[in-house]
C-alpha cells in the first residue's frame, strides 16, 4: 500500500499570502509522511527556496495559462494522487478542468484567499471578464472542499458560485515559534535610524491602496517629525515617494522588520485574510488596519465582533491595534498616531497556531 500522494499545482511561487501558506502546507504534509508533489507552470519565485528537499517538482514550462492543461492532465494520469490542491483564481480553474478531464479518481481541494466577486470585478480582458466567472461556477461545485480562508471569503464565495456546501473555513497556519525565531535574526540597517517606525509589508498594487498610507504618513510626520515608514515588498516603486520613506523590497526574512518597528500598517482595499497581520500579532507588533471588503483584518483583530460590519466614519479601538474605514487618509493617520502612543496591547495567535490548523488541513486533503 503506497503513502498518501498529493499534487499540488501553483502557476509558481512567488512570495505572496497564498503563496507562503501553500508552501507552509506542503512542508508540513512531507514532514509526517505525505508524498508530495509539486506541479508548477514555472520554477520561478523565492518560494521553491523554503520548499523541503523531499518535494518532487515538476515544471510544466507552458507560456499562457490554458496551454498549462493539457500537461497538467497528463501528469495527474501518471501520478495517479490521491488529492489534488491549488490556491489561486487561474490555478484552480486550470487544475479544476485538468482534474476532470483526466478520469482519474482523486479528491480535489482548491483554496480560495480574495474576495472572487472583487478579483473579477477587476479583469482587464474581455475572456477574462466573461468565461472566469462562469468556469469558477461550474468547476467550483464540482470540487469536494473549497478552503476559504475566512468567514467573509466563506460568504463571498457562497454568493458567487450560488452554492456552500462545499466550503469549509480554514485560516491560514502559522509556525509561531519559527516566526519568532527569525524574527531575531539581525537588524535592519533602517531601524538604526531613530525615531518611530510604521511599516508596511505586501506588494505595491492596487488592492493595497499604497497612495492613501503615503498621504497618512505625511499627516503623521506633522505632529511625530521624527517618524519613518518602511515599506517591505515588490511592485510598483513609483508609489513610492516622500521625506523618511524607505523601500526595502523583498526580504526572505520579513519578521526582522515587524520585530523591530513600532506599528503595522495596512491600508487595503479588500483582504481576504492578511498574512502580514496575522505574522505581525505572533511578532507583538501592533496594527492599525482598514475595515476592508471581506473583512479579513476584522476577524483577526476583533475576531468576536460581525464579520460584516464595516466602519465608514469612525475608527475602533481592538485589543491589539485600530481599525479604520478604506479610503480616509485622516482617520488613518490619526489612527496611526494613536497607535504609537498607546500600550496597553495584548496578542492572540490561537486562532491560526500552526499545530491546530495543520490538522484542519490534512483532514480536508
Amino acid at each position: 500500500m503506497h503513502s498518501k500522494r498529493v499534487l499540488f499545482f501553483a502557476t509558481d511561487l512567488s512570495l505572496g499570502g497564498g503563496e507562503r501558506v501553500t508552501t507552509d502546507i506542503m512542508n508540513h504534509l512531507v514532514g509526517i509522511g505525505i508524498d508530495v508533489v509539486l506541479v508548477s507552470i514555472n520554477i520561478k519565485g523565492s518560494g521553491f527556496k523554503l520548499l523541503d528537499s523531499r518535494i518532487k517538482i515538476i515544471e510544466l514550462n507552458s507560456k499562457r495559462f490554458v496551454s498549462a492543461i493539457p500537461s497538467l492532465t497528463l501528469v495527474i494520469r501518471k501520478i495517479k494522487p490521491d488529492t489534488v490542491f491549488s490556491s489561486s483564481v487561474h490555478a484552480n480553474i486550470i487544475l479544476l478542468l485538468a482534474a476532470k478531464i483526466s478520469f482519474t479518481k482523486c479528491r480535489i481541494v482548491v483554496r480560495v484567499g480574495s474576495p472572487l466577486s472583487v478579483v473579477f470585478n477587476k479583469f482587464q480582458s474581455i475572456k477574462d471578464k466573461v468565461f472566469i466567472p462562469i468556469l469558477t461556477k461550474i468547476l467550483y461545485r464540482r470540487s469536494d472542499v473549497i478552503v476559504a480562508v475566512s468567514k467573509g471569503i466563506a460568504s463571498d464565495l457562497e454568493k458567487v458560485i450560488g452554492s456552500g456546501k462545499n466550503i469549509k473555513v480554514i485560516y491560514s497556519p502559522k509556525d509561531i515559534d519559527f516566526i519568532r525565531g527569525k524574527s531575531k535574526e539581525y537588524l535592519p540597517d533602517v531601524f538604526k535610524k531613530s525615531g518611530p517606525t510604521i511599516l508596511f509589508v505586501g506588494r505595491l498594487v492596487e488592492q493595497k491602496d499604497i497612495p492613501t498610507l503615503i498621504k497618512a504618513f505625511e499627516m503623521v510626520k506633522e505632529d511625530i517629525p521624527g517618524a519613518k515608514l518602511v515599506i517591505v515588498g515588490d511592485g510598483n516603486q513609483d508609489l513610492i515617494r516622500g521625506k523618511d520613506v524607505y523601500f526595502e523590497g523583498v526580504k526572505d526574512n520579513p519578521y526582522v522588520y515587524m520585530e523591530n518597528a513600532n506599528l503595522m500598517a495596512l491600508s487595503s482595499k479588500w483582504e481576504g485574510l492578511p498574512n502580514v497581520v496575522l505574522e505581525a500579532l505572533v511578532c507583538g507588533l501592533p496594527v492599525v488596519s482598514t475595515d476592508c471588503v471581506s473583512g479579513g483584518p476584522r476577524e483577526i483583530l476583533s475576531p468576536d465582533s460581525d464579520y460584516n460590519k464595516r466602519l465608514n466614519d469612525s475608527i475602533e479601538n481592538v485589543s491589539s491595534g485600530y481599525l479604520v474605514p478604506v479610503g480616509s487618509i485622516n482617520l488613518l493617520s490619526k489612527a496611526i498616531k494613536m497607535a504609537l502612543s498607546r500600550e496597553d496591547y495584548s496578542f492572540d495567535c490561537s486562532l491560526f497556531e500552526n499545530i491546530e490548523v495543520m490538522k484542519r488541513y490534512v483532514d480536508v486533503l
